[in-house]
């Protein structure tokens, strides 16, 4: 028995950053996160430490995004979308 996948909110900052990647890159990363991500968040995102304490990142080719997972909720809030290069820099992924 399968359980329903999480539901997917992303922030107005995320969305826009999506939105700014190359189309294959953005095309993707939002596959990765709707299909595989959703179905189980803990299996394809890893804990982000200090000073992301309950963010968790899961990546896509050179792209990450960091998300937080409410598991009483089931749900994931996309808070960033960056290439890994500025994803874990503070204030890097929220331009």
């Amino acid at each position: 028995m399968t359980s329903e996948p999480y539901a997917v909110e992303f922030t107005p900052a995320a969305r826009r950053r999506l939105a700014k990647l190359p189309l294959a890159a953005a095309s993707a990363l939002y596959e990765h996160i709707m299909g595989p991500v959703a179905g189980n968040p803990h299996r394809l995102g890893k804990p982000l430490d200090a000073p992301f304490d309950d963010v968790w990142s899961t990546r896509r080719g050179d792209y990450r995004a960091l998300c937080r997972v409410d598991d009483y909720e089931r749900t994931i809030t996309i808070l960033a979308v960056a290439h890994r290069r500025d994803a874990y820099r503070p204030g890097g992924s929220r331009q």
